[in-house]
Parts: C-alpha cells; structure tokens; sequence
C-alpha cells in the first residue's frame, strides 16, 4: 500500500484503486455512516486489511451508476 499525505490509496489487483471509509462517503457525497450501513447491508463491497476497511473504487462506480460490479 502507499500512503500519500493524509490520504490512503492501495492498489488492488488488476490496478482498481481501494479507498477509506471516509474517503469513499467523500465521493459519493454522504457521511462515513451511512457508507458504514450500506456495508453492513451488504449493498457495497468492502474488504478488512489490517484493521482498515477498504472498498474497491470499480464497487463505488458502480453504486454510483446504479450497477453492481
């Protein structure tokens, strides 16, 4: 994983960027709570690495689009 400043951006396999809670609300413009429900009801995709839960930039494009990946 690199880190850049306050931000933290990891590359998945096959180049598909992986943000933060925080940094994925920031995109789809709500708060880090209502993305931590909709992980919990299974509407978008996360992954757990040390600690940091992780969501695959391809998942938020296509929460976004109205389309599952």
């Amino acid at each position: 994983m690199a880190t850049g400043g306050n931000r933290l951006e990891a590359q998945f396999l096959g180049g598909d960027s992986l943000l933060l809670i925080q940094e994925a609300a920031r995109f789809l413009r709500m708060s880090d709570k209502t993305v931590r429900r909709m992980i919990t009801a299974d509407k978008l995709p996360s992954i757990k690495v040390r600690g940091k839960r992780l969501i695959r930039m391809s998942d938020l494009n296509a929460l976004f689009e109205g389309t599952e990946g």
